[in-house]
């Protein structure tokens, strides 16, 4: 049975998202460190521990997904390190608030036009360079986890096929898991899968610890009853009882999404 849960962006703190993803019947509330009002800095250590207690309180399970400023490719040695120290942080603010996860994106990288309007991404015309660059912060992440906070790594847009391969490597061996976004495994255009993604999903199922979902036809959109095309992968993971986040604003949007999700669950028999 899928928990379903949403992301917290524009809430004024936590207590408050806390409080509505229970007063909304949520299950999981995944908070979104893009915000201003949830850096980690603006919480002490007893905060924290407070906002561990209402969560549990109100049977609301928590997560965590790092601000998309968050980069494992960055090309700069000093804001590699410096992300390095920010994912201590990071793990640390998760473990204190109770965080059953903590998500990350790969992270983009500069593009540039051709003359012809073709777009080319510096780790496709480099893709040895950034390999090497995604792999050693997968290392450190690695090295870094705790066996009560998985660390996630979520299937963004760039998630290209050298990608997959590194990132499997660090599967099998236990330290690093995954958020599989449903809704990135169709093409924007023309909806349609990429069996690539399908197949990764299938034979690392066993990492898959959370996963995110939004409306097919648009990025980040309203959840649609007739959103059939996601079915395969609602029963590929069904057996695993994994928290499902609504990636849906505002608020309201995320409500609607919920009870269509339930409408498709129901009809699986999730």
């Amino acid at each position: 049975m899928y928990k379903v849960g949403y992301r917290a962006i524009y809430q004024k703190t936590i207590r408050a998202a806390i409080l509505e993803a229970r007063r909304n019947e949520f299950e999981v509330l995944e908070i979104h460190l893009a915000s201003p009002q949830f850096q980690p800095e603006k919480y002490s250590s007893q905060q924290l521990k407070t906002l561990a207690g209402l969560a549990k309180e109100h049977n609301v399970i928590l997560q965590i997904h790092a601000s998309l400023e968050t980069s494992l490719l960055y090309l700069d040695p000093d804001l590699r390190q410096a992300t390095k120290l920010q994912l201590k942080k990071l793990i640390r603010f998760s473990r204190s608030i109770g965080a059953r996860c903590l998500t990350l994106h790969i992270g983009s990288v500069y593009g540039y036009y051709l003359s012809d309007g073709v777009k080319v991404k510096n780790d496709d015309e480099y893709r040895k360079e950034y390999c090497g660059l995604f792999e050693d912060s997968l290392k450190y992440i690695a090295s870094s986890s705790l066996a009560n906070l998985p660390v996630c790594i979520e299937n963004t847009d760039n998630f290209h096929s050298d990608y997959q391969k590194i990132l499997e490597k660090y599967l099998r061996k236990g330290k690093l898991f995954l958020t599989w976004d449903i809704r990135k495994n169709f093409s924007y255009t023309e909806i349609k899968l990429r069996k690539d993604l399908f197949d990764f999903a299938k034979r690392n199922l066993a990492f898959v610890k959370n996963l995110h979902i939004s409306g097919i036809y648009s990025g980040h959109g309203v959840v649609g009853k007739s959103d059939k095309q996601f079915y395969k992968f609602l029963k590929l993971f069904k057996i695993r009882n994994l928290p499902i986040i609504l990636e849906v604003l505002p608020l309201k949007k995320a409500v609607e999404s919920k009870r269509n999700l339930k409408t498709m669950l129901k009809k699986l028999k999730c």
